[in-house]
């Protein structure tokens, strides 16, 4: 999505950047051409025209200069008659300069046509003034015959290259204000399209970028403020995406913590009025068995003070006993316990021999079946508090009402995990607290043995932190617990 995202955007830009240098490249072309156009009217067209119409003027004045030097013989005359030529030979001189540049064919051959009558103008000329030295009106009928119609074929050669030249310089204009327009149309075109590209691009990038982005932000706030029940999801770019995904792990496990945060406090709430409970109801027990043996001694009777001092021992080790679990409880989750490799049947072991002292009148008869080989890493004393609570409670609750009582360790070694079996033929767990066995304060069987009731919550606690998993079954011949534990725990404690 991210190459996709990346690949239409430089695409785009690669579409728009490519048009954009198309047309100023063909702008720049155009204008190369006009300013040729312009060229070609000021160095070629222009000057062509302006020597054309200048040596109308100078055949003009050639001639009348000639005419009136045959009738007054004066300065004057010739001297007008020789300014005329000065004015021909020098516009001749330019357009047969410029010539080489002419792209007119026909106004190639008016020249040439052009440039011999103009040296026959000036010799018939030079002879109309030698005669006119000799015999005046042989000179003038000269002139008339041969100068004037001369002149008059030079004119109008003169006239057809200026009209030419005209049409040329037409030309050149209108093909000069077509491409002005035509630039001024591309420039145009190029605008529209800029701002066009800009609109596109500017859309497609709130689309793909500022509306994800605001989504994003509205899922943030709704987090924040614990709305953890709609999922985000954000399409958009690879990062955009991406975000999408962390802000709903984020969510997922805010919900997460949420209803383990309710459960606990539901937890907290039952285990202060219960542990205030528990501890209260002894203490309220000795405080009254303190005050009676007062009162036996007071009375110097000291029959009952042997059984009273009794039951307040019975009764402070209950509150013992209570503490140690409330102890081993908050140590469930709160202490950082070492983590290390141990054989599981030592440690079985170990319990074994620590619950037969323990138990001094025991009956049970404690098996293990746990293969010495069987390695584990993780913290030991997880796996000893779960071991000791199981044990310990089949040993308190099994049924004297059967032949013999048993307790069975055994274990089945996986490829990543280990299954601990503890099998006995106790009491059982009675149906009606299967569904909430590993909860607080439950006591199954208060009748024969008062424990604190924290016992199978504290086994379950142990378990999850050692990423676990236990089930049962149980009936009134016995209970069987099935505990699966990964092997190889590094990263518990």
């Amino acid at each position: 999505m991210a190459s996709s995202f990346k690949g239409r955007v430089i695409l785009y830009l690669g579409l728009a950047l490519s048009v954009f240098i198309f047309s100023i490249g063909y702008i720049l072309i155009e204008i190369q051409e006009v300013h040729g156009i312009s060229q070609r009217l000021y160095d070629l067209r222009k000057p062509t025209t302006n020597a054309s119409q200048g040596m109308e003027p100078g055949i003009q004045e050639s001639l009348a200069g000639l005419r009136a030097w045959l009738l007054l013989k004066n300065d004057h005359s010739k001297k007008d008659r020789l300014n005329g030529w000065s004015r021909i030979d020098s516009n001749l001189e330019i357009m047969n300069t410029i010539s080489e540049n002419w792209t007119s064919l026909e106004n190639k051959a008016r020249l040439e046509k052009m440039n011999p009558l103009v040296e026959l103008f000036r010799q018939y000329q030079v002879d109309v003034e030698k005669t006119a030295l000799t015999n005046t009106q042989e000179a003038i009928e000269l002139l008339e015959r041969l100068v004037t119609p001369t002149g008059k074929k030079i004119l109008l050669i003169l006239n057809e290259m200026v009209t030419n030249q005209k049409l040329l310089i037409s030309d050149d204009m209108n093909e000069m204000n077509r491409k002005v327009h035509l630039l001024v149309w591309t420039l145009a075109f190029v605008g529209i399209f800029a701002l066009t590209c800009m609109v596109c691009i500017g859309y497609f990038l709130i689309k793909s970028i500022v509306y994800p982005l605001q989504e994003a932000v509205e899922s943030a706030n709704r987090i924040s403020e614990l709305n953890l029940n709609t999922a985000v999801e954000i399409s958009g770019p690879a990062e955009i995406e991406e975000l999408s995904r962390s802000l709903d792990r984020m969510r997922s496990n805010l919900n997460d913590f949420q209803t383990k945060i309710l459960a606990l406090n539901e937890e907290l709430t039952q285990f202060s009025y219960r542990t205030s409970h528990d501890l209260r109801a002894p203490l309220i027990t000795v405080s009254g068995l303190a005050s009676a043996i007062c009162s036996e001694i007071d009375e110097k009777s000291y029959d009952n003070v042997k059984v009273f001092a009794i039951k307040i021992s019975e009764h402070v080790r209950k509150l013992e006993n209570l503490v140690v679990d409330i102890l081993n409880l908050a140590r469930a989750d709160l202490e950082n316990l070492e983590v290390k490799e141990f054989k599981l049947k030592n440690t079985v072991e170990t319990i074994k021999d620590k619950l037969e002292k323990l138990f001094i009148d025991n009956d049970v008869r404690i098996e293990i079946k746990v293969d010495s080989a069987m390695s584990l890493k993780m913290p030991e004393v997880r796996v000893s508090q779960i071991l000791e609570n199981f044990i310990s409670n089949s040993i308190k609750y099994h049924d004297s009402n059967k032949e013999f009582s048993f307790v069975k360790i055994s274990s089945i070694q996986r490829v990543n995990e280990v299954e601990i079996i503890i099998e006995d033929n106790g009491l059982g767990i009675p149906d009606e607290f299967q569904d909430r066995a590993f909860q607080m304060f439950q006591r199954f069987h208060p009748s024969i043995s008062f424990g604190s009731g924290l016992g199978m919550y504290l086994i379950k606690k142990h378990i999850d932190n050692l990423n676990g998993d236990i089930r049962f079954e149980s009936s009134d011949k016995g209970t069987v617990f099935y505990i699966t534990i990964p092997a190889f725990n590094d990263t518990v404690a």
